[in-house]
C-alpha cells in the first residue's frame, strides 16, 4: 500500500526534475515555442496559395469518407464505375497521417496543417539531439536549431502539408537512431528499422539516406553489428 508521504515525496521528486529540465533547456524550449508560434499563425485560413498544399488533405479526406481498407491504404484521388482512381506517384504515409488527424479533429485546414507542424517541430528536437550526440556542445546545438527554425524552408514549409516536413523528420530520426544504435544496439535497432520503414513510406527523396549512412560507415570504417 502506497502511503501519502510516499506520494508527496514522489511528486516533489518529479517537480524537482521538471524544473531542473526547464532550467537546463530553457533556450531550446524557447526556440521550439517561437518556431511553433510562427507556424500556427493563420493555421485555419483556407488553402489558396498552391493546389499541392491542399492535395494531400484531399487524399486524406477520401480515406476519411470511404475508409482506408476500401482505398487499399493507397492514395486515391477519385472514384468511377471501374473502382478507385489511384495516385501512385508518391508513397501513402503522409496522407494516412493526415487521415488520423481528421479522425481526431475533424476535416479542416487546421487538421491538415497541424500534422506537418508536429513533424517539423520533431525535426528541431532531433537536430538538437544529433548535434549533442556527435559534438556534445549545447551552445552549438542551440545555435544550429535557432538558425534552422528561422529559415523560410523551416518556418514556412514546416506548416505545409507536403512531403518536406515529413521526409526531413524521418531522415533525422534515422540518423539519430543510427548513431544511438552503434552504442546501445538491441532496442535502438528496432527504432532504427521503424524509422527506415516510415521514411520509405513518406517519399522517394528519403531513399538517399540509407546509401548515405552506408557510405558514412565505409568511409569512417565503422562496422554495423546487429548484436
Amino acid at each position: 500500500m502506497i502511503s501519502m508521504g510516499g506520494v508527496v515525496s514522489e511528486y516533489n521528486n518529479m517537480k524537482e526534475k521538471f524544473f531542473s529540465f526547464i532550467k537546463k533547456n530553457w533556450i531550446l524550449l524557447l526556440i521550439i515555442f517561437g518556431s511553433v508560434l510562427l507556424k500556427v499563425i493563420k493555421i485555419t485560413e483556407p488553402f489558396s496559395i498552391s493546389w499541392d498544399i491542399a492535395f494531400q488533405g484531399y487524399i486524406a479526406q477520401n480515406h476519411y469518407l470511404h475508409g482506408l481498407a476500401n482505398n487499399h491504404f493507397s492514395n486515391v484521388i477519385g472514384y468511377n464505375d471501374l473502382g478507385n482512381i489511384y495516385h501512385l506517384k508518391h508513397p501513402p504515409l503522409i496522407q494516412i497521417l493526415i487521415y488520423f488527424s481528421y479522425l481526431i479533429f475533424g476535416i479542416s485546414e487546421f487538421s491538415v496543417r497541424i500534422v506537418p507542424i508536429v513533424f517539423s517541430t520533431l525535426s528541431l528536437i532531433l537536430l538538437y539531439l544529433i548535434i549533442q550526440e556527435v559534438w556534445h556542445n549545447k551552445k552549438l546545438s542551440n545555435l544550429t536549431v535557432f538558425f534552422f527554425a528561422i529559415i523560410p524552408m523551416s518556418s514556412w514549409f514546416g506548416r505545409v502539408a507536403n512531403f518536406q516536413a515529413f521526409v526531413l523528420a524521418f531522415c533525422l530520426l534515422t540518423i539519430y537512431t543510427f548513431l544511438k544504435f552503434k552504442k546501445y544496439r538491441s532496442w535502438t535497432f528496432i527504432l532504427f528499422i521503424l524509422a527506415i520503414c516510415a521514411g520509405c513510406l513518406s517519399d522517394w527523396s528519403y531513399y538517399f539516406v540509407i546509401p548515405g549512412l552506408l557510405l558514412f560507415s565505409i568511409l569512417t570504417k565503422q562496422k554495423i553489428k546487429l548484436a
